[in-house]
């Protein structure tokens, strides 16, 4: 999709994820995140939690992340992000529970 920053910029961006973790992503595979001044800036895995946080001066379209030795496809630790997601799952799904097998049909007991 299309964004527009605050100053008239545009870039194409992409929502990655599912129901239980999603994030921004450039086109070209950088995590970013729409920081407290309205701009999408090039984001960084946070270090203690599942989350993505803002390099405050990186706005898309005015700062080459390369240059800001940031990675494509970052993600959080991932045993967070696998901790995260299934407690997402639970909250959302509900323990998983035991269907009951059912009885064997024949043609005797069939009426």
């Amino acid at each position: 999709m299309e964004v527009v920053q605050p100053d008239g910029a545009k870039f194409q961006m992409r929502l990655r994820g599912d129901e239980f973790f999603s994030w921004t992503e450039t086109t070209d595979g950088y995590a970013i995140v729409k920081d407290t001044d309205d701009f999408w800036k090039y984001a960084q895995p946070a270090t203690n939690e599942v989350a993505f946080v803002a390099i405050p001066a990186a706005r898309v379209g005015s700062t080459d992340p390369a240059r800001l030795g940031l990675l494509k496809h970052a993600m959080p630790n991932a045993k967070m992000l696998r901790a995260f997601i299934e407690k997402q799952r639970q909250a959302t799904m509900g323990e998983p529970e035991d269907l009951p097998i059912p009885q064997t049909v024949t043609n005797n007991n069939v009426k």
